[in-house]
């Protein structure tokens, strides 16, 4: 401020000897009313601050901005499930089917733990730690026919039904009776 008053003075002055010691002080005025000079780079910034305020403040900007808000949530909603739903299955081929849900959770539980681990390396550790949740191997099937055989060699009576059965359960697990 004191500079100006340096430069002007305490009197009033007419526009023409307001130019006059603006020139003498080397400082530059242009009438944008008549077309004077304004900086590019700040008209520029100043249209796009004008032009982004409009948008943003306008309703159909701020409904839009929530309906994708809203579709964003649901989308990444399903792109979790549908990754639960995939790791559940990984848990499934390894774990009884009644401690899939358990077995899940206590390997979520591990990669909460160590952010570092995969899910089928906390899955394969977890499985190692607690194999009696393991699936059990399916036993193998053996079929045994309804009918019993009488066997009659000619010389014995015919054999009572549970000598038969005895014999051919003993003959279906690949042994043999202590009569034969």
């Amino acid at each position: 401020m004191e500079e100006l008053k340096e430069l002007f003075g305490t009197e009033a002055l007419t526009y023409e000897a307001f130019e006059q010691k603006l020139a003498a002080g080397g400082i530059k005025l242009a009438n944008l009313s008549k077309g004077g000079y304004v900086d590019v780079n700040k008209h520029a910034r100043d249209v796009e601050a004008a032009r982004v305020s409009g948008v943003t403040t306008s309703k159909e900007y701020t409904d839009l901005m929530a309906e994708r808000d809203d579709l964003k949530g649901k989308y990444d909603a399903l792109v979790a499930e549908n990754a639960k739903r995939e790791r559940i299955g990984k848990v499934g081929e390894k774990v009884a089917p009644d401690f899939v849900e358990f077995i899940y959770d206590k390997v979520v539980k591990a990669i909460a733990a160590d952010e570092k681990k995969t899910f089928e390396a906390a899955l394969d550790e977890v499985v190692k730690a607690n194999p009696q949740y393991k699936k059990a191997k399916p036993s193998p099937t053996i079929k045994v026919g309804s009918g019993l055989p009488q066997e009659n060699d000619g010389k014995t009576a015919q054999k009572s039904i549970s000598e038969s059965m005895t014999a051919a359960i003993l003959r279906a697990a690949g042994k043999k009776s202590p009569n034969e």
